[in-house]
């Protein structure tokens, strides 16, 4: 055991506390510096500091085993405080120009420099600067469990709350022996077996209680919806779903209302003529026959600022005309529910319908935009405004799918970074997959989510690895690899689902989505900025992205008229399948120089 001397109990001030805390931390560099003519390694030693306190007083003795130190000139004797290192923490000293503890402190200094508060000053900094400076492996994980098995009890979840509790055993014994892990297998057969029983019950419960007349308030809790020369309105009745469908008068009352609104219905609640089809996803577990559709109250306070948002930005868009309004507030807010059908199918052929669903590229955006406000706050404050919000957009986005998987991702990924950690986006990914389906096991059975969910997924794995692998320059190489794994990613679920994958989607997307991105980052600020002005101003403000979002219009126009269909769809994706083919095996046979 290393022998020290107490500390002398003295009371100071919080300046004066502050002060003592930094003569620690130098002494402790200048305790551990390694003189000139060392040539090898130090030992091992038990080593002490010295720290020189403000009050007068007489020189500690020398302590044996200390580093060796320069030499300096004596000051006058004062009283010391003598802290003892232990030798579990002594490293030896790495090669010139590395840094660990044996040559100073300074990646930890400029760390907590950094992290400070508000006021204290900038540094740039590495993740890894803590383990460099104690000359560890910098390529370690932090988490005692990788990655794989992560996204391993995502995919069993998922299989248990779609399929059933046979499907998700079956794949948890395979992952079980495969990883050899007893215990990590054991954490996957309980996901699989709990998944199952949630989405057993979550499937069973979308089926109505109660049928027959009700007349009260019932709360929206879906935006309109125009659907042939109807319109489609959700009500929550008694905690139950129903779809509300309004013709001729009655449907331009309906279109009026927003969600979060509480109305006053008369009429009958029926059961739904497809138990089993798209509305059981929603929650939806029948139908609600309209007699009258009459007063109107706010909602809940969350509802009523969402609606103001949203009521805002449609006011300022109104300014760039019809269809370019509507295409403005589905990239900006994902609010596509006043999109021509003709506008949603040209988009779709193209392969751009992602950009009107509001996914993590919007909540980035939003973060962005708010990053000059939130930086100038202590770590925990930024984390708490960072996670509201991330709550506040989501709330005014109205909690769709896509956006709950970008959510959630920000909101791990800002939790992550106020410990200290940085995980990879595909642990994020697949984090946000478990808590999502576990919350809600009817997101299995979600188209939305699972493109969303493929598309994230394909953009971490896939796209890095293209992009590595393709010629030219660096930006041009990114957006292809991004682009290219993204459309993997949604492959599977667009045949499935769609029956075609878009073969112009690449080039589309590299002409859009910059354009796209802008509109996004800009028109929300802006957005609410011009509601507040006179329609001249406002045409003005919103100019950059009235041009930006006809820009986006006109490209998915184009890829839409090239976008082959039927039998020329086969031959052209034959075509592109040759052309990879060869370019790999060239690839392969060049000689590397």
């Amino acid at each position: 055991m290393p022998s020290h001397t107490p500390p002398a109990s003295h009371r100071y001030s919080r300046q004066k506390s502050r002060q003592l805390a930094t003569g620690v931390r130098v002494a402790r560099r200048d305790a551990t510096t390694p003189i000139s003519n060392h040539s090898a390694a130090l030992p091992a030693t038990d080593t002490t500091y010295t720290v020189v306190l403000p009050s007068s007083g007489t020189p500690a003795s020398s302590i044996t085993g200390a580093a060796r130190t320069p030499s300096r000139k004596a000051v006058t004797p004062r009283n010391v405080l003598s802290l003892p290192r232990s030798s579990s923490h002594a490293t030896a000293p790495i090669a010139a120009g590395g840094a660990n503890a044996s040559n100073g402190p300074m990646p930890r200094i400029l760390d907590r420099y950094a992290r400070g508060p508000c006021g204290t000053g900038r540094a740039s900094i590495e993740s890894d600067s803590m383990r460099r400076a104690y000359g560890l492996r910098t390529d370690r994980s932090e988490h005692p469990l990788g990655d794989g098995w992560v996204v391993a009890w995502a995919v069993v979840v998922a299989l248990g709350a779609r399929i059933g509790v046979v499907a998700a055993l079956g794949v948890s014994v395979v992952v079980a022996v495969a990883g050899r892990r007893p215990g990590a297998g054991a954490v996957c057969l309980m996901l699989a077996v709990v998944a199952s029983m949630l989405g057993a019950h979550a499937w069973a419960s979308a089926l109505p209680r109660t049928l027959g007349p009700y007349r009260g308030w019932a709360e929206v809790t879906a935006d309109p919806a125009s659907i042939g020369r109807g319109t489609r309105l959700t009500l929550e009745v008694e905690g139950e779903r129903f779809d509300a469908w309004a013709y001729g008068a009655a449907a331009g009352t309906a279109s009026r209302r927003q969600a979060g609104e509480l109305v006053w219905v008369v009429g009958e609640r029926v059961a739904a003529p497809d138990p089993g089809g798209f509305a059981r996803v929603r929650h939806v577990v029948g139908r609600f026959r309209v007699e009258v559709l009459a007063d109107v109250s706010p909602g809940s306070p969350l509802a009523v600022a969402g609606n103001r948002v949203r009521g805002a930005l449609q006011r300022s868009a109104a300014v760039m005309g019809d269809p370019t309004a509507s295409l403005f507030t589905g990239l900006v807010i994902g609010d596509d529910t006043r999109q021509p059908p003709w506008m949603v199918e040209r988009f779709r052929r193209a392969g751009l319908s992602h950009l009107t669903a509001v996914s993590g590229q919007n909540v980035a955006y939003v973060l962005a935009a708010a990053l000059p406000l939130l930086r100038r706050l202590r770590p925990w404050w930024r984390w708490a405004a960072t996670v509201g919000l991330i709550g506040w957009f989501m709330s005014i986005t109205r909690f769709e799918p896509s956006v709950l998987r970008a959510g959630t991702m920000a909101a791990l990924a800002a939790t992550a970074f106020v410990l200290g950690r940085q995980p990879r986006p595909i642990r994020l990914v697949a984090l946000a997959v478990i808590g999502l389906v576990l919350l809600d096991p009817l997101l299995a059975r979600s188209v939305g989510f699972w493109l969303s969910v493929g598309a994230t997924a394909g953009v971490c794995t896939a796209g890095p690895a293209i992009a590595a692998r393709l010629p030219g320059p660096a930006w041009l190489r990114t957006a292809v690899g991004i682009t290219v794994g993204a459309q993997l990613g949604v492959l599977l679920p667009s045949l499935m689902v769609f029956g075609r994958v878009s073969l112009v989607s690449v080039p589309a997307n590299l002409a859009a989505v910059p354009v796209a991105g802008f509109v996004m980052l800009y028109g929300l600020p802006a957005g609410l900025t011009a509601s507040f002005l006179p329609s001249w101003a406002a045409t003005l403000v919103l100019l950059p992205a009235t041009v930006g979002t006809r820009w986006t219009a006109t490209v998915a126009s184009v890829a839409a008229g090239v976008e082959p269909s039927g039998a020329a769809a086969v031959v052209a994706w034959a075509a592109v399948g040759v052309v990879v083919v060869v370019c790999a095996i060239l690839r392969r046979s060049c000689p590397r120089t």
